[in-house]
């Protein structure tokens, strides 16, 4: 609609002032004229509506063009849902994972700082052995 205004209105500005070989211009307040300029009008009117016509067709043959394309990717994506469902899976098993990674290295943390006490104590525990307390 927004190409047919402007054209509308160029096509009403030349056809205004048409020009014939025979005449320099039409005058519109001459009814043979008038009647000329306005049968002309009606003429380029009505191709004008033909041309829409047929935009309009091509226009509803590409609507179901994308209805029946989106159609086909909503099947598509239908076909996603397990894959989906079986990523949240995996992203879930790796979140255990994770959660048992950081379990195992805090008890890995837990298990060194127990080891160098043992250490100490058995270093104060050889130490006493081998220099008794002299009381």
């Amino acid at each position: 609609m927004k190409i047919i205004l402007p054209c509308l209105l160029i096509f009403l500005l030349q056809y205004s002032y048409c020009v014939d070989p025979q005449k320099k211009s039409y005058d519109l307040t001459d009814n043979e004229d008038h009647i000329f300029v306005v049968k002309l009008l009606f003429e380029k009117l009505t191709e004008l509506l033909n041309k829409t016509t047929i935009l309009d067709e091509c226009l509803t043959t590409l609507n179901r063009s994308v209805a029946i394309m989106e159609e086909n990717l909503n099947r598509f994506t239908e076909r996603f849902v397990p894959i989906n469902a079986l990523s949240s899976r995996m992203q879930d098993f790796e979140n255990r994972i994770n959660s048992i990674n950081s379990r195992f290295g805090s008890l890995d943390e837990q298990i060194k700082a127990n080891k160098i006490q043992i250490n100490q104590r058995m270093d104060e525990y050889l130490r006493s052995l081998i220099i008794p307390d002299s009381a």
